[in-house]
């Protein structure tokens, strides 16, 4: 109860020193659900547009979203940093929420990566039929977030050893061949075509090569291929069998909540739908 004003300045993107007073006067313990309503400010919120001379905004901007991160960062403990937060079938770390988020800058991961490096590998749950999935999983299209995470957790921890926080300036090291195609393998382990595809480009460029990579692009075609046929095939029943198909959907849509697991699989697939708490 006593979290709540923070929660709900943060829900409304109140400026940092709004929320600062509010917890100067309440000094309450920083919780998953304060990191989460934070970094879903770099989102335009879904409300009628304010008055001009309004404090309160619909977004953060960059500089505005990582400044209220570092205040609530500073004052979270270690495990609100590392703990999932389930929302609308998503289980997600602050981390992996700001990964997954596209409004949210890569300085924001970079400040978690450095305030929690184990959470870079904890397991996240973006929905049912995306589970056992990790941080980097939710880079995709976000070359910036997701060689960060590539970095790996010892890199930070060792860093936050030497006294390095992300506020140093020194450029971080450039991922290696050898990292990339680490990540490509686990990847493709993982059966996140996707993700292998967003890594491909990169391990090529720094010349990474091997009979495992050369195996991993083979699987990759193969399910490109794969999915071409049953986009195909999808769309010739529809195209013949419209109708039959609509019914099928409705009653799919119906028995969906009692379907077991190994059902609905069969149309699992890696495109992510990124989007916002």
């Amino acid at each position: 109860e006593g979290a709540f004003p923070l929660f709900v300045a943060l829900m409304q993107r109140a400026p940092l020193d709004i929320c600062e007073t509010i917890h100067k006067l309440n000094p309450v313990e920083i919780e998953g659900m304060h990191l989460h309503a934070a970094i879903d400010g770099a989102s335009e919120r879904r409300v009628e547009p304010r008055r001009s001379d309004s404090p309160i905004k619909n977004t953060y901007d960059a500089n505005e979203q990582l400044s209220i991160m570092e205040f609530l960062v500073l004052r979270a403990k270690h495990d609100w940093l590392v703990a999932t937060c389930p929302f609308a079938g998503t289980n997600l770390t602050p981390l992996a929420h700001a990964v997954w988020n596209r409004d949210v800058s890569s300085d924001i991961v970079k400040l978690f990566c450095f305030a929690c490096p184990d959470a870079i590998d904890l397991p996240c749950q973006l929905s049912k039929d995306h589970v056992d999935m990790v941080p980097i999983d939710l880079s995709i299209g976000q070359q910036s977030k997701r060689d960060l995470l590539l970095l790996g957790w010892v890199f930070y921890r060792d860093a936050s050893e030497r006294g390095i926080d992300k506020r140093d300036k020194t450029p971080l090291p450039t991922i290696s061949a050898e990292v990339y195609a680490s990540a490509c393998s686990n990847a493709a382990k993982r059966k996140n075509w996707d993700l292998v595809r967003d890594l491909l480009p990169s391990a090529n460029k720094m010349g990474a090569v091997n009979e495992e990579l050369e195996s991993i692009q083979k699987g990759l075609k193969a399910h490109d291929e794969k999915m071409m046929k049953d986009d195909m095939k999808e769309q010739w029943r529809r195209k013949y069998f419209g109708p039959v198909m609509v019914e099928l959907d409705i009653i799919k849509d119906m028995f969906s909540p009692v379907l077991p697991a190994s059902v609905k699989s069969k149309k699992k697939n890696m495109h992510v739908p990124l989007g916002n708490f």
